[in-house]
């Protein structure tokens, strides 16, 4: 059983080569940040954890108040979207709960072997 009678005559092409070397050379003109390195600097993480902590409540108290208080003046779309808002919210508090007990933590451990340090 042949599959493919056309086997022979297809044309190669050149969706096989890499793409990376078609793409535009970072060098000097972007500045990656990387993701490591902006976790390992507390006050940013801190800062982060604040912010998915102010913008979950806002999220959490705006989504409540459109949702289940003025749904008969909304549109679907717009009844989806408080929905969806009473989700995310509560979950953004969550990740900045859990990023500010992390970096708590991270802070604590870095202060005790300081101290430890000091004491020798």
């Amino acid at each position: 059983m042949v599959v493919n009678d056309d086997a022979g005559s297809l044309v190669e092409r050149s969706a096989l080569e890499p793409i990376a070397s078609k793409l535009a050379p970072a060098g000097d003109r972007v500045k990656v940040i990387d993701m490591y390195d902006f976790f390992e600097h507390p006050a940013r993480v801190l800062a982060l954890s604040h912010t998915l902590l102010i913008g979950g409540l806002v999220a959490l108290i705006v989504g409540a108040i459109l949702a289940y208080g003025m749904e008969q003046s909304l549109s679907l779309p717009a009844l989806i979207a408080a929905h969806a808002m009473t989700i995310l919210g509560p979950t953004a508090i969550k990740l900045g709960y859990v990023m500010r007990l992390l970096t708590f933590n991270r802070l604590r451990k870095h202060a005790v072997a300081h101290l430890h340090g000091f004491a020798q």
